[in-house]
C-alpha cells in the first residue's frame, strides 16, 4: 500500500515524499513498537517499521495528515484498532481454569 507523506523529508541524499508500506506486520514490527509510550506513538512506530523508512521520516508529518489516516491505519494494518490489539505483558494463550480459591486447577 502505498501512502503520500504530508510533506516531504530529506535524510542523507535519499528525498521521501511516498512510503510503500508492508501490509502485512510481522514480529520485527511488534518490537519496533514495543517501546511506544501510548496508542498513537504505538502505531506510527508501526507505520516506520512497516515501511522500512527511518522514524524520522513519519515524526516530521503534520499532524493534519497523522490524523487523516490514523484511522486508514488502524482498519488495515491492524484490522482492528489498536487499543484492542496485544501489548508488551499480555498473552494470547488461553487461561488456565482455576479453582474456587483462584489457584490454577492441576489435573
Amino acid at each position: 500500500m502505498k501512502i503520500t507523506l504530508g510533506k516531504p523529508v530529506t535524510i542523507g541524499s535519499t528525498t521521501y515524499s511516498e512510503i510503500d508500506v508492508r501490509e502485512e506486520i510481522t514480529v520485527k514490527d511488534m518490537i519496533a513498537a514495543a517501546d511506544a509510550a501510548n496508542d498513537v506513538e504505538r502505531l506510527f512506530m508501526t507505520l516506520a517499521s512497516l515501511a522500512d523508512v527511518p522514524r524520522a521520516v513519519i515524526d516530521a508529518q503534520p499532524a493534519t495528515w497523522a490524523v487523516k489516516i490514523e484511522d486508514q491505519l488502524e482498519d488495515t494494518l491492524m484490522g482492528k484498532p489498536m487499543e484492542d490489539a496485544p501489548t508488551t505483558g499480555e498473552t494470547l494463550s488461553p487461561s488456565l481454569p482455576t479453582s474456587s480459591t483462584g489457584v490454577p486447577a492441576t489435573s
